[in-house]
């Protein structure tokens, strides 16, 4: 018996969301690039999902930017869109 979780939905095409959300409570984030960002809670910003056709669809990691991805930070249920 595996203790992995089964794959989730594959996604049928590329795909992107965007959401303007507010942080509920303080959470702390690195980017790829190590620097550390802390999100204060009532703060409003834009964050962003995306995918390609063929993987599998991952809905609980955003994303504060997908131009300069090392730079970006990740927020992991952190916010309410």
């Amino acid at each position: 018996m595996s203790d992995r979780e089964p794959p989730g939905d594959i996604a049928v095409h590329d795909w992107f969301v965007r959401a303007r959300v507010r942080i509920r409570e303080e959470h702390h984030a690195n980017s790829l690039e190590g620097t550390l960002k802390v999100f204060r809670a009532g703060e409003e910003l834009e964050m962003m999902q995306w995918g390609w056709a063929g993987q599998e669809i991952d809905t609980d990691a955003w994303w504060t930017t997908n131009r300069y991805i090392p730079a970006a930070y990740r927020a992991i249920r952190a916010f309410r869109p």
